[in-house]
């Protein structure tokens, strides 16, 4: 922790997350930090129930706003984490208000980005107005890349407010059962392929599927594709893995604590060719800590963390020839495929685990703190 503020200083933060029972990148990374448990730290739930008719999830929110507003004063720091969609965005729009009203410091993490959003807030004179004067009043900025710092200052945020640039997480928690060099040699008999995140076509799942399709006809091994989520899709996705005999493919819905440890100690390649409003995925972290090279879209923060050869393989999102020959290098060079898993389980031991993160986190709220103090001495 920061030497500038011993424990019984620490600032109280008010964190705003999502149910963390339900399944999604942010909610995989609040619990895997578990800052609950840290001094001075409550999570704030703001998700409304799903399955209920829209004015009902409507006044679940007005309630949140008021639990919200009355929570807010016991805290020193607020922090918030939107994408930059129109509906996270405008709904945590309120709840920056409303720490402004009860003069509450705030800082907001970028967790995910709508390149078009983007684009009508920087052509809109009103939007812009609104952002710059919720978003825009941050005590500091979270953000999961480079790129995404560019882009608030393009928006307008001051030059000289204070930018974080962190990661998301890997959960650690299964990497006693890991034998690197077991998975390693396995690859000569079996190619097991993970596809871990949400459901739905912009994630690539239907690429996925096509991809591991054409990858069997090239190579000797047996591939298994493990296609690990829930979501829209996932109904039509078993249908078309259905209609296939080329290759084995699993699906095993939502699965979180051994049952994921299991798939990334037993799985060789990451596949995630998606096109989303991304963030960083925790999802591929992970894998780079369990020691499987990266196939995945060079968009959004992947970039700053997958080099291409180096991590995996970056691909343009919607291009099966270039997934397609991304896997079969990876399959069949077993001494590039031993290299970069080294690489990546090295890598994220040293800056990806859970108790990494949890530190750089909780440096930050001591940081932002301070300089709001110091900003209100002046």
């Amino acid at each position: 922790m920061d030497k500038d503020f011993p424990d019984h200083t620490r600032p109280r933060v008010l964190l705003l997350v999502p149910n963390l029972q339900l399944d999604g990148g942010v909610t995989n990374y609040y619990r895997a930090l578990n800052l609950g448990e840290e001094q001075g730290v409550t999570y704030f739930e703001t998700s409304q129930q799903a399955g209920v008719s829209a004015p009902l999830r409507t006044l679940q929110l007005l309630v949140t706003y008021l639990r919200f507003f009355f929570a807010a004063p016991g805290s020193d720091l607020v922090h918030v984490n939107p994408t930059l969609d129109p509906r996270s965005m405008y709904r945590d729009m309120v709840f920056l208000a409303l720490a402004r009203l009860c003069r509450k410091p705030y800082l907001v993490f970028f967790r995910g980005w709508d390149n078009q959003l983007e684009e009508r807030i920087a052509k809109s004179k009103i939007q812009t107005f609104l952002f710059m004067q919720t978003y825009g009043k941050a005590a500091g900025f979270c953000v999961l890349g480079k790129i995404f710092k560019e882009k608030l200052r393009k928006l307008g945020v001051p030059a000289n407010c204070t930018f974080h640039i962190l990661t998301t997480v890997a959960d650690d928690a299964g990497l006693k059962q890991l034998d690197l060099s077991a998975k390693q040699a396995s690859l000569k008999h079996q190619v097991n392929i993970l596809f871990l995140a949400r459901i739905t076509e912009s994630k690539g799942v239907f690429q996925s599927i096509e991809a591991v399709k054409a990858l069997q006809k090239l190579i000797p091994q047996q591939v298994v594709l493990t296609v690990a989520g829930e979501g829209p899709e996932l109904e039509r996705s078993r249908e078309i893995a259905q209609a296939t005999n080329e290759v084995v493919i699993k699906f095993v819905g939502d699965v979180r604590g051994q049952e994921k440890y299991d798939l990334l100690n037993n799985h060789h390649i990451m596949l995630l060719p998606t096109s989303a409003n991304e963030g960083l995925p925790n999802t591929l972290l992970e894998a780079m800590l369990y020691g499987m090279p990266i196939v995945s879209s060079a968009v959004a923060a992947i970039p700053e963390h997958v080099e291409d050869t180096i991590n995996g393989f970056l691909i343009d999102s919607g291009d099966l020839p270039q997934i397609t020959d991304a896997l079969k290098t990876l399959c069949a060079d077993q001494a590039l495929f031993d290299r970069i898993s080294n690489t990546n389980n090295a890598k994220a031991k040293q800056v990806y685990t859970t108790q990494t993160v949890r530190q750089q986190l909780l440096g930050v709220y001591e940081k932002t703190q301070l300089q709001h103090e110091k900003l209100s001495r002046a």
